[in-house]
């Protein structure tokens, strides 16, 4: 899939896959940042997943909140999640090996909807693998 400038998948699009996996997808906005009371910053470039729920972040870049969505996704295959008190732990390897397991399995599962990502998208994705390396 190459980015084209448009949205790549509409929000009723992501929901019908998140059933597929017991999910609940949310588009983030202002009115659901203040009912579940997180930050917008939280949210600029990332989504986020929560036991059966799904929030889809802030994006510039429609491929990109797509690969971020499968990501989410990977940590449901994975039944691995990153919650609060998984950041107390201070075994950085582990946080790594988790969030490259929910990309590798994320990306497969896109894969075998015949979603393909560009060389950027897959770049971008490392990158956010990479910052958990030095997460303190």
């Amino acid at each position: 899939m190459v980015n084209s400038g448009k949205p790549m998948m509409t929000l009723e699009q992501l929901q019908e896959i998140g059933k597929s996996y017991d999910l609940i997808v949310t588009q983030m906005d202002d009115e659901e940042l203040v009912r579940i009371g997180m930050d917008r910053d939280y949210f600029v470039n990332s989504s986020q997943i929560s036991g059966d729920h799904v929030w889809v972040g802030f994006f510039e870049d429609p491929e990109k909140m797509l690969a971020s969505f499968f990501h989410e996704i990977g940590h449901r295959v994975s039944k691995e999640y990153l919650h609060g008190s998984d950041f107390d732990v201070k075994d950085h390897d582990l946080k790594q090996a988790r969030e490259t397991m929910a990309w590798f399995l994320g990306l497969r599962e896109a894969a075998l909807r015949s979603i393909y990502f560009s060389d950027t998208a897959l770049a971008w994705a490392v990158g956010r693998v990479m910052t958990y390396k030095d997460y303190e």
